[in-house]
């Protein structure tokens, strides 16, 4: 009965059963095999038959069972899509009616070059979310308030970066700090001249021969 090597041992339980065979669950496939064999010698035919729908219907069902979790797992991530999409539409959606008429340009304040980063990021954000703009769109209006020659740097940075509050908040504020420390340099190099007769010339003097790039 070499036909037996094609069933698992849950087939050859329920070959077992259809002929009457006793099986213990302590028993392994060897075992099970062996007592098919002693008590079906003479009808081999009938077990090889048996065993051949009994496997036949094992596999019918493990497609069904693959072919439900298929639809289900592609149900499910319809779903989420949909959601989504859902998600997105009502964030745009809900941003627009609260503030229809709003020119959210307008509202945000312009960055000064010698003004503080820190309190102008700080300001910007809060009008975001008093306005409950969607973050995906922050980045779109702080770049084109920002200076051109502060855009141009942050253009250089990657795709996904620029887009990335967070990560550009922490650019513009290591970028600033450097600045501070050039304009700390300037102040500390602030002495009188000759030509000011004694009295120390405003530092704007200074900046004006010796601007502070950004």
């Amino acid at each position: 009965m070499s036909f037996l090597a094609q069933g698992t041992k849950e087939d050859l339980k329920a070959l077992a059963a259809d002929l009457g065979i006793e099986i213990t669950n302590d028993m392994n496939i060897l075992n099970i095999k062996d007592l098919i064999i002693k008590n079906a010698s003479n009808d081999a035919n009938f077990c090889k038959s048996r065993l051949t729908f009994i496997i036949s219907e094992r596999k019918a069902k493990e497609i069904l069972q693959r072919d439900h979790l298929e639809k289900e797992r592609s149900f499910e991530l319809e779903k989420l899509k949909i959601q989504a999409k859902q998600s997105s539409i009502e964030s745009i959606k809900s941003f627009d009616e609260i503030c229809p008429r709003i020119d959210l340009q307008r509202m945000l304040p312009q960055f000064e070059k010698d003004g503080d980063m820190v309190l102008y990021l700080t300001l910007c954000e809060r009008q975001f979310k008093i306005l409950k703009v969607p973050p995906d769109l922050w980045m779109t209006y702080l770049i084109s308030n920002l200076p051109a020659e502060i855009g141009r740097l942050l253009a250089r940075e990657s795709e996904n970066k620029i887009h990335d509050f967070e990560y550009v908040k922490t650019v513009l504020l290591q970028l600033f700090k450097m600045n501070a420390e050039k304009y700390r340099i300037l102040f500390s190099q602030h002495k009188k001249v000759p030509e000011s007769n004694g009295k120390i010339l405003p530092l704007n003097y200074k900046l004006a021969s010796r601007r502070v790039r950004i």
